[in-house]
C-alpha cells in the first residue's frame, strides 16, 4: 500500500518557517514601538517641567541670557520630538508592512492546507479503489477455485 505525500511539503514547511519569522519581527517592532513611546513620554514630561520652570521664572523675571538659555532648550527639546515622532511613523509604517506579510502568508498557508486536504482524499478514494481491485480480485479468485 502506498503512503500518502503531500506534493507542497516542503513549500508549506518554508511558507511555516516564514509565517513564525515574521510573527517574531512583528513582536520586537512591538517592542521597539513600546520603548520608542515610553521615550516620547519622557520627552514631553522634561518638556513639560521644564515650561512649568520657565513660567516660574517668568514670573520673577528672567534676564535675556537665561531666555536665550531656556529658547534653545526648547528648540532641542521640540527637534528631539520631532525626531522621535518620525522614528515612531517608521516602525508603525513597518509594523503595518509586517501585518500585510503575515496576511499574505497566512493566506497562502491556508491554501496549501486546502490543497492537501484535497490531496488526502483523492489518496483516500485511490486506496479505497485498490482495495475494493483486490478484493474483487480475490473474490472472484475463490469463485474461480470453488468453481474448478
Amino acid at each position: 500500500m502506498k503512503k500518502f505525500v503531500f506534493t507542497n511539503e516542503k513549500y508549506q514547511g518554508i511558507k511555516e518557517n516564514e509565517y513564525e519569522r515574521l510573527k517574531l519581527d512583528m513582536q520586537n517592532v512591538d517592542k521597539e514601538i513600546d520603548m520608542e513611546n515610553a521615550a516620547l513620554k519622557r520627552l514631553e514630561e522634561s518638556f513639560d517641567t521644564e515650561r512649568e520652570r520657565f513660567a516660574a521664572d517668568c514670573r520673577r523675571g528672567v534676564g535675556a541670557r537665561e531666555l536665550l538659555s531656556y529658547q534653545s532648550y526648547f528648540d532641542y527639546l521640540q527637534q528631539e520630538r520631532s525626531l522621535q515622532l518620525d522614528r515612531l511613523a517608521k516602525l508603525h509604517e513597518r509594523k503595518r508592512e509586517l501585518t500585510e506579510a503575515l496576511l499574505a502568508v497566512h493566506n497562502e498557508l491556508r491554501v496549501l492546507e486546502e490543497m492537501r486536504q484535497e490531496q488526502y482524499q483523492q489518496y483516500c478514494k485511490e486506496v479505497a479503489a485498490d482495495e475494493a481491485k483486490e478484493l474483487d480480485a480475490h473474490i472472484s479468485f475463490t469463485i474461480y477455485e470453488r468453481a474448478v
